[in-house]
């Protein structure tokens, strides 16, 4: 219900506008991609655009960006030194960006024109038959006219195909562009397009929800599809070799960590008397040790896979990016936090005595995670600590100090956010989140007391974050519940771990092989459980409730009139690198603040 308030809440240009991907050559121009669907929804878009080639752009207005924020120091700090060089060098940069923007709306401009001057009148034909279905007295023979219609549109697409000879000029534009409709059943048509496939290769004209127009990167839309999809390989052969170099430093984490204790009460006699006259504070050392030492090399595993996903992943969104990161981090914890510790050093023997014999894997889980079970103890307790100190924001605290040092305290706060997107990122918590409810639930009938912490957890976190994400920290565009969907899906997905563990500890402690065969039986419970969550369409509306739309919006989702004339205003599907100096800075401006 959340999820269908928000959909029908969505403002414009967001719930009217989609993501199309695939373009096709001959219609990689903004007239060509709005003819095309103009025919295709009888003259209802109301806006299309293909993303254009800016990223020698992109690098000019980056120079600019730098060199303004140089002067904006020399200014702060009162120095005049160099300050008539700088300013030389900040005109020949904005004089450059400025003359490179030109050439790519001039170079545009020129397409446009060659494509409205072609003589090709097949799709201004079609489209006025498009919009015949509306005069009286075709009613009886409709379903007769659609065929014809869309018969007509395949041989369109086939005759361009193969007698068009004007290619999309891949240094100028694109393969993706957004399409904008005056209603958004016209996009819900459009995306419901894309299982239906408009040409033959089904690669083209695939169709998406765009993510908040103050959140598209469009330099992810920007590269090549053959490009991007060996990019994307190379990723996920990346992520694969940390994988693979991350096991054996957490073998060396854990070896180094439970010696250190034993060094320093080598060198600090008083430590070695204090904890010989504690044995229990000895014990309880120890194995916090172990715990920080591994939170410490968790805690990096986000800087790593952010920047494998920018450099190799095909990103529409800052938030997309989270999703991934939310997904992976999860994994990782399941591996090295849930799994790989519980085998202990000897994890190469054990991959290899699951591969020779895979039931044994029951067994191995059985004998492993509850013998482990006081370290995800110590790990539930510190997730106590990690998470409170949230509400410290020391490395924002510390970057506002030191730009309080050359700025004004309003500057200076403004450059101190947003907080680590790495770790402190949507993405990186969830993962955390949704880690901790799988590895309770998994553990919660080997060690009961493990739900008492894991509550006191998610209570502390509620506080916490509850006050962080509202009150404190910057704006998150709005994704409608999909992290909420991955997290289910994670833990979903974790409960195979309970089975598995539940049908080894049975088969190994009960007298008879049954009890063992039950609890695996659950697995089929779990298996079409499983399938009917997935099933469940919770992205979209449906025609019904698309049917009623025009119904109230709930009070609570409804946006005032200030920020619906500013979403209009400021929140379009543009490259704003394309705009007027004075526009591209204050768009960037409003974005920072959204």
């Amino acid at each position: 219900e959340r999820r269908q308030a928000w959909l029908l809440a969505m403002n414009a240009p967001r719930s009217t506008t989609v993501l199309v991907e695939g373009i096709p050559d001959r219609y990689c121009t903004d007239a060509a991609l709005k003819r095309c669907f103009d025919f295709l929804f009888a003259g209802s878009v109301e806006n299309a655009f293909v993303v254009k080639k800016t990223e020698h752009l992109r690098q000019l207005q980056t120079v600019v960006d730098r060199l303004m924020k140089r002067a904006s120091e020399s200014e702060h700090a009162a120095s005049e030194e160099g300050v008539s060089d700088l300013t030389q060098q900040l005109g020949r940069a904005k004089q450059q960006a400025e003359n490179e923007r030109l050439r790519i709306l001039d170079a545009c401009a020129a397409k446009e024109m060659l494509f409205k001057t072609s003589g090709d009148a097949r799709i201004d034909h079609l489209t006025n038959l498009g919009a015949a279905d509306e005069r009286p007295g075709l009613s009886a023979d409709c379903s007769k006219f659609k065929d014809d219609l869309l018969s007509e549109l395949a041989k369109m697409f086939e005759m361009d195909s193969q007698s068009s000879t004007e290619q999309r000029d891949a240094s100028l534009y694109s393969t993706c562009g957004f399409v904008t409709f005056e209603t958004r059943r016209s996009a819900h048509n459009a995306r419901a397009m894309s299982m239906s496939h408009i040409t033959n290769d089904t690669n083209e004209f695939t169709f998406s929800t765009p993510p908040d127009p103050l959140d598209v990167l469009y330099g992810g839309l920007q590269s090549e599809p053959e490009a991007a999809n060996a990019k994307l390989w190379l990723g996920y052969l990346l992520i694969l070799l940390l994988f693979v170099v991350f096991t054996p430093c957490i073998f060396l984490i854990s070896a180094v960590s439970s010696n250190a204790l034993d060094g320093l009460r080598q060198h600090l006699p008083w430590l070695d008397e204090f904890l010989d006259a504690r044995p229990s504070w000895n014990i309880a050392i120890r194995g916090y040790l172990g715990t920080l030492s591994l939170l410490g090399a968790m805690s990096l595993v986000p800087s790593v896979l952010i920047v494998i996903f920018q450099r190799f992943f095909r990103l529409h969104s800052t938030a997309m990016a989270q999703i991934q990161i939310q997904k992976w981090y999860f994994v990782f914890h399941i591996i090295y936090v849930l799994l790989v510790l519980s085998m202990g050093s000897s994890l190469i023997a054990t991959t290899e005595a699951v591969a020779q014999a895979p039931g044994k894997m029951f067994l191995l889980l059985a004998e492993s995670l509850p013998r482990t079970s006081h370290f995800y103890l110590h790990y539930i307790t510190l997730q106590w600590v990690d998470n409170a100190k949230e509400l410290l924001r020391l490395p924002n605290l510390a970057k506002f100090r030191a730009l309080r040092l050359i700025f004004e305290e309003d500057q200076a706060k403004k450059l101190a956010e947003p907080e680590d997107q790495d770790y402190s990122g949507m993405g990186s918590r969830c993962a955390r989140f949704s880690f901790l409810m799988a590895m309770t639930l998994t553990l919660c009938t080997v060690t009961p007391l493990i739900g008492v912490l894991a509550i006191c957890c998610f209570l502390l976190c509620r506080v916490v974050y509850g006050y962080l994400v509202v009150f404190a920290e910057t704006r998150k565009p709005d994704l409608g519940g999909a992290f909420w969907v991955t997290n289910l899906k994670c833990i979903s997905w974790s409960l195979l771990i309970f089975i598995a563990l539940m049908a080894g500890v049975l088969y190994e402690r009960a007298g008879s092989v049954y009890p063992s065969l039950l609890a695996f039986s659950s697995l089929g419970l779990w298996a079409v459980r499983h399938a009917r969550f997935e099933a469940l369409s919770w992205e979209f509306l449906s025609v019904e409730q698309l049917s009623n739309s025009e119904k109230a919006i709930p009070s609570s989702r409804r946006t005032s009139q200030v920020r619906q004339r500013a979403l209009r205003e400021s929140s379009k599907y543009e490259q704003v690198e394309l705009l007027a100096p004075d526009v591209y800075r204050s768009r960037r401006s409003y974005a920072s603040m959204n």
